[in-house]
């Protein structure tokens, strides 16, 4: 993540579709991708609220679309993510796989990615920081789900995190999304952001991961107006393959970012938070699967206009 963010990390289904199939790329099966967001005002909200010492989530649901609202009010804890642990699989083993996926060292990114496939479905979350709320949605089915403060995945010694029981009968309808962005693969590109609809501020985004075999996430920066592709792409071009930071700030006008978590292959997520009317650019800061390369300097990154 950005040096200041460093520490903190350590539409329809029809639309979707003809987007993933005009890039070339068909997203696998998954329970979030089939059914697509609908409108509803009274859909069930649940709260998670994070300080510099506790985590406050729910400890039940009801199946089906639920939305999670997050807000932190300390500055390095809050990005609550979302999975759900194959049968077996402990916490211990699921934060040593994902604390592999995000190291610097290539041969740890590959073999954490393949672990953390074994091990667990990842369902996004949000980026937020004190005073930035944000929103997710995901359809939920009977069981067990993880909630977690990813940004102590790395170096806090007793890491935060809180189960999930999915139990009952079936509830709620999900927000309905003014826009989609689906991450594929293009061939002979490489990893690329593809928008349909209008990202509208303060209203509800759809993010869908369409590449096989990878994790990605999807978060958003304020652009100054006089920033242009070429800065972007040589500030990425500066970090090292498997993701070393630069040591200059990045040409970003605000450092904290906002938007989904990691999503596994083939998952979606519906995010609502506080991006304004301006222009954004929204990166990928994860790690290929294949050979450990930040996928940021491979152009997974896209700049865009909120409206």
């Amino acid at each position: 993540m950005v040096p200041t963010i460093r520490r903190r990390f350590v539409a329809t289904a029809v639309a979707v579709l003809t987007v993933l199939s005009a890039a070339g790329t068909a997203p696998p099966v998954a329970h979030a991708a089939a059914s697509p967001p609908r409108a509803d005002a009274a859909e069930p909200v649940l709260q998670i609220r994070s300080t510099s010492d506790s985590l406050v989530a729910p400890a039940t649901a009801a199946p089906g679309p639920a939305t999670f609202h997050a807000s932190t009010s300390a500055e390095g804890s809050g990005w609550v993510g979302l999975a759900r642990l194959h049968e077996g699989v402990t916490w211990a083993e699921f934060r040593a796989a994902l604390q592999d996926t995000i190291s610097t060292d290539a041969a740890a990114i590959v073999r954490g990615s393949r672990e953390l496939r074994a091990r667990a479905e990842l369902l996004g979350g949000v980026v937020i920081s004190p005073g930035r709320d944000g929103r997710f949605t995901q359809v939920l089915r009977p069981g067990t789900y993880l909630l977690f403060d990813y940004l102590d995945v790395i170096s806090a010694p007793a890491p935060r995190y809180r189960w999930l029981t999915v139990s009952g009968a079936p509830a709620g309808q999900a927000l309905t999304p003014t826009a989609t962005l689906v991450s594929s693969w293009v061939a002979g590109t490489g990893p690329r952001f593809h928008l349909t609809g209008t990202v509208r501020a303060g209203q509800p985004l759809t993010f869908v991961n369409g590449m096989s075999g990878q994790f990605n996430e999807a978060i958003f920066f304020r652009l100054a107006d006089d920033v242009a592709e070429p800065e972007l792409e040589a500030y990425f071009q500066r970090f090292s393959d498997s993701g070393q930071w630069p040591d200059e700030d990045p040409p970003f006008a605000e450092q904290q970012g906002f938007g989904c978590l990691p999503l596994s292959p083939g998952q979606l997520s519906v995010i609502q938070g506080p991006l304004r009317t301006g222009r954004y650019v929204v990166v990928n800061w994860l790690k290929d699967a294949t050979d450990g390369g930040i996928f940021a300097k491979k152009g997974h990154y896209k700049i865009i206009q909120v409206q």
